[in-house]
């Protein structure tokens, strides 16, 4: 799946550059958060959704156009 809404994408780009830098899922969720960055659902972000869209991009089922 192809992320179109440039918001996801600036998220998505952000939690993987993060991850890559050493940041764990929690500290990534709580600087998501603490920017006012929501999730799709509307949602505050939570380590464990973190964790399932870093792997979803890693594993190439969701991607963004660079």
């Amino acid at each position: 799946e192809q992320v179109e809404n440039p918001q996801e994408q600036k998220i998505l780009r952000l939690i993987e550059q993060l991850h890559a830098h050493g940041y764990s899922y929690v500290s990534i969720a709580k600087r998501l958060n603490k920017g006012g960055l929501l999730g799709r659902a509307g949602r505050k972000w939570r380590a464990t959704v973190v964790r399932d869209v870093n792997e979803k991009a890693q594993e190439g089922r969701i991607t963004v156009p660079y």
